[in-house]
């Protein structure tokens, strides 16, 4: 007997998906990750400088109440940011508008829960939350994959990290981990939180930037890939990157003396060009980010 193929494929409901968002979004907001709690631990128990591993048993600390308590201890994020793997053979039904209209209602929901809009409206700028009627901004990426699924991830940043980001052209006479030192060296503010660091290296400009924010929301596996070794380009480069700046030592004042580096994460694109664009983004204190998977059978509760 025949399958009718359009009865095999998911179908997901905008409701499903605007209450999955929100529960998503409210969840990050509520608990931070189990991997970055890890690599807290992991970090209290290596950190020789006294500046920095005090500052780390801070956020280890906040860690453990959000675990315990289950109660919002997080500032108020800045942005929402949304990465959708779209099955090809997935269906929508019931969208009164847009999919970005419908992700951004469910970040709408969330923020109206715990009261994330504050502040006076009065004399912003025309970017201003306030002024584009959000309290909280919502930037989607999405891309096509085989499959019958959605799969979702939702994070925080703040503006602060953005602040941060630096984009750059690497010509071939310098090392990947030279370069990306150097401008983490560059950095004058005191920075005294625990930080992770997101590379993407190749490619087009604009496709750097996203591979780097991409990245940081892969799990933290610092620890893990220390104890067992690096075995490709890759891990080599970030045990580097991670062994030099942590290793450094200066005056109380200098970005690298007071901040410790938890993880670095690297994504290598094709280019063919000598000189290949380096984007550098960097999360500061706890990550705020949550993946699910939507497969036509409902909502996801966390």
């Amino acid at each position: 007997m025949r399958t009718n193929r359009r009865e095999c494929m998911s179908v997901i409901k905008q409701n499903d998906l605007i209450e999955s968002v929100s529960e998503a979004f409210v969840r990050i907001n509520r608990m931070c990750p189990v991997d970055y709690e890890h690599a807290l631990r992991a970090a209290v128990r290596t950190e020789q400088n006294p500046k920095r591993r005090e500052t780390v048993q801070k956020y280890l600390s906040q860690c453990l109440s959000e675990r315990k308590y289950g109660e919002l201890i997080a500032s108020e994020p800045d942005m929402a940011v949304v990465f959708m793997r779209i099955g090809q053979d997935v269906r929508w039904s019931g969208f009164t508008g847009t999919l970005q209209e419908a992700v951004s209602e469910g970040i709408g929901r969330a923020c109206a829960e715990f009261a994330l809009c504050g502040g006076d409206r009065e004399e912003t700028p025309p970017t201003s939350r306030f002024a584009t009627g959000r309290a909280v901004p919502v930037f989607i990426h999405w891309s096509l994959v085989p499959g019958e699924q959605l799969q979702i991830t939702v994070a925080t940043r703040s503006g602060e990290a953005e602040s941060k980001t630096r984009l750059l052209m690497k010509t071939p006479q310098e090392s990947l981990a030279d370069c990306v030192l150097k401008q983490m060296n560059d950095f004058k503010e005191v920075f005294p939180v625990p930080i992770v660091l997101g590379v993407g290296v190749g490619g087009t400009s604009e496709s750097a930037v996203l591979t780097a924010r991409e990245c940081l929301n892969d799990s933290l596996n610092m620890d893990e890939l220390l104890d067992r070794g690096p075995q490709t380009f890759v891990e080599n480069l970030r045990t580097e990157i991670f062994r030099r700046f942590n290793e450094f030592s200066r005056d109380a004042d200098c970005f690298v003396s007071r901040t410790r580096l938890l993880d670095v994460k690297i994504r290598l694109q094709a280019d063919c060009y000598p000189i290949s664009p380096v984007c550098l983004m960097l999360e500061t204190g706890i990550p705020r980010r949550l993946r699910f998977v939507l497969d036509g059978t409902g909502p996801v509760f966390f």
